[in-house]
């Protein structure tokens, strides 16, 4: 299933090498074909993302979740996916790589109410700060009940409060 993916992906990059759009004039509207190539391309670099984040190793679904920065605007179906990883991955790593890739979709409501979920959800104090931290840069305001929250926490790591507590300052 993976090298079907993969030569799929083959096939339509070199396709959309070869039909590249000229120039057009201002009011031209572009090759319909060209701009459909280019649909597929986007579907099938958003098929092997899938694909490699269904994957047993770990290593395959971090190069899935890589896959996610050739997409400059992924379906709500794939931002879902991505959250679903970040929130149920048994790897730490894997849930890292999700955090950061998720932060170019940072503009995305879904991704927003995503990151504000998973943080008190997550046990490892890394993704926990690695969201917080996101929250912060994305200048999430509706993050700052659930950070009060993991103030409180005293069952939660100090370093992991700490950073929760700066992040409520920043976003007031």
């Amino acid at each position: 299933q993976f090298g079907l993916a993969m030569a799929l992906l083959v096939v339509g990059l070199l396709v959309g090498r070869q039909l590249q759009p000229a120039p057009t004039a201002p009011g031209v509207q572009p090759n319909t074909e060209v701009t459909e190539l280019r649909n597929e391309v986007t579907e099938m670099r958003q098929m092997v993302a899938l694909s490699l984040i269904q994957q047993q190793s770990a290593s395959d679904r971090i190069r899935g979740v890589n896959w996610s920065y050739q997409m400059p605007k992924p379906d709500n179906e794939f931002l879902t996916v991505l959250l679903d990883t970040l929130m149920h991955d048994p790897s730490v790593n894997v849930r890292l790589a999700t955090v950061e890739a998720l932060r170019q979709f940072g503009d995305q409501p879904v991704v927003r109410r995503g990151v504000v979920q998973a943080m008190s959800q997550q046990a490892s104090p890394m993704v926990q700060i690695a969201l917080i931290d996101l929250a912060v840069d994305l200048k999430e305001k509706g993050s700052i009940d659930t950070l009060r929250q993991l103030t409180q926490n005293e069952k939660l790591d100090g370093a992991v409060r700490e950073r929760a507590q700066k992040g409520i300052s920043e976003l007031e």
